[in-house]
């Protein structure tokens, strides 16, 4: 900031429009820290974000995000209604004995599918069954449409930790050595 408003115009309106910007962008700092600040506050006393944190791929922000947009894991009767709600599920066109299926559909919470895509980035990374599960995927499919799938699992991994209110331990993976002969 301290560069920026050291630069110098030869026009005092640039210099202006200048510091507009930057006293614009000082107060949307300031705006987003006390954000994220009352975030950290209001996460420490609900019980089920500190739960939502032990998946791995779901930070604090991402906790608190999945608790505001979904307020109550138990008005989605399965995963399917839940996955649907969040955007992770195909979209489908029928007429008579026609059934198209597409991408992911274009109904959804914005928020939450953007989020629990980079989420899944994340959790592939620390958890050797989603690594696994990616590798198979991408044996047969796109990268990015085997994220999509992995998100979902991920969102399954959510579900089961609100509903049940137990933190998530990772899976152990076995692997089998197979001798060739």
């Amino acid at each position: 900031m301290r560069f920026l408003s050291n630069i110098s115009f030869s026009d005092s309106l640039h210099k202006t429009v200048m510091d507009t910007y930057i006293n614009d962008l000082v107060n949307a700092r300031k705006t987003k820290n006390t954000l994220l600040r009352q975030i950290r506050e209001a996460s420490r006393d609900v019980p089920v974000i500190q739960l939502l944190k032990t998946i791995p791929g779901i930070g604090p922000f991402m906790a608190f995000t999945l608790y505001a947009e979904l307020v109550d894991i138990n008005r989605f009767s399965n995963l399917d209604h839940l996955a649907s709600y969040v955007g992770l599920v195909p979209s489908t066109q029928s007429s008579d004995t026609t059934i198209t299926v597409g991408g992911v559909t274009h109904r959804h919470c914005k928020h939450l599918r953007s989020a629990l895509i980079e989420s899944a980035w994340v959790a592939i990374r620390h958890d050797e069954a989603l690594f696994c599960a990616f590798n198979e995927l991408t044996k047969r499919m796109k990268k990015t449409d085997a994220i999509l799938r992995i998100a979902k699992k991920v969102l399954n991994r959510v579900r089961f930790v609100w509903k049940n209110r137990m933190p998530y331990v990772k899976g152990i993976l076995e692997v089998s050595l197979v001798k060739k002969s």
